[in-house]
């Protein structure tokens, strides 16, 4: 005779144990959201903390100077000083970030890496943004902003696919290899009118900030003004990545970048059609990557 309760029973365990693995297979990704959010919550809000701290140490003067934060990809420092380059290493704080997450770009005004507070009105001297993101799903990010007033706002960055993306070659980022002589090497433009080359060079001794090249600039090339922005992200630290401001907009000339140090035929870095919608990398052995931004 067949026992229906244990039959019943068995059938009800089965439909238990499915609701139980589906209610799982739910949650898993739901959760793993929740970890990736929540790490790179606390990432950008431990960033905020160390900021408000260097801050509020700058505005109530404590040991009588400013203090301000260096950024690294993996890491950033609390720091004395007026700049990171004359602080005073006794006073460092180093603050780790998750090995999950990166800083992978620092656009600040300057063109450095490190933001310092004045005294008295704890407004940042090189205002800007720090972007986070998770190194294994990198359209998860933060943007950190700091205002001049040295406000701080937190959001997320939208991030369409790469094949949607529209890209153009007003801001391009370039990596270079070679170590560059600071103290004796120039980059120098060269802006082709109508057959007569009009050439700048600058002297990048004489253009560092923060240990890192800045230079902007307008030049004048057969009566119209073209205007140039190029800085670095990191310089000679294993490898130096350049980043180029040009827009379409603001010039009208074919443009060659070159740099004094290397023996590549010109162009050495990159050079620009007239109308600003290519970018070609340059000759140099160097050159390890060009990407619109």
């Amino acid at each position: 005779m067949i026992n229906f309760s244990k039959a019943f029973t068995f059938i009800e365990t089965l439909i238990v144990i499915s609701i139980i693995v589906l209610i799982i297979a739910l949650t898993i990704p739901a959760f793993r959201y929740f970890q990736t959010e929540s790490t790179l919550n606390n990432n950008a809000q431990e960033i905020i903390s160390a900021l408000r701290l260097a801050q509020s140490k700058t505005i109530a003067s404590e040991a009588r100077d400013n203090w301000g934060v260096y950024f690294n990809a993996g890491s950033y420092v609390l720091f004395k000083g007026t700049s990171f380059s004359a602080r005073e290493p006794v006073y460092d704080k180093t603050y780790e970030l998750s090995k999950k997450a990166e800083i992978y770009e620092i656009d600040l005004i300057g063109g450095g890496s490190e933001i310092v507070f004045e005294r008295i009105s704890g407004a940042a001297l090189d205002y800007g943004s720090i972007y986070l993101r998770l190194k294994t799903e990198q359209d998860k990010n933060r943007q950190i902003y700091i205002s001049d007033a040295g406000q701080f706002q937190l959001s997320e960055i939208t991030i369409p696919s790469d094949s949607a993306r529209i890209k153009d070659v007003r801001h391009i980022h370039l990596d270079y290899s070679r170590q560059i002589d600071v103290n004796s090497e120039k980059i120098i433009l060269i802006f082709d009118s109508d057959g007569s080359p009009v050439q700048q060079e600058i002297d990048i001794a004489d253009n560092l900030q923060a240990s890192q090249i800045f230079w902007q600039g307008e030049v004048s090339v057969n009566g119209s003004i073209q205007k140039v922005k190029i800085h670095t992200h990191r310089l000679n630290s294993w490898d130096t990545q350049f980043c180029i401001h040009r827009s379409g907009q603001d010039n009208n000339e074919t443009l060659v970048i070159d740099i004094s140090g290397d023996g590549a035929v010109s162009p050495d870095l990159v050079s620009y059609d007239a109308q600003g919608t290519t970018a070609t990398t340059g000759n140099s052995i160097f050159i390890s990557d060009v990407s619109a931004q």
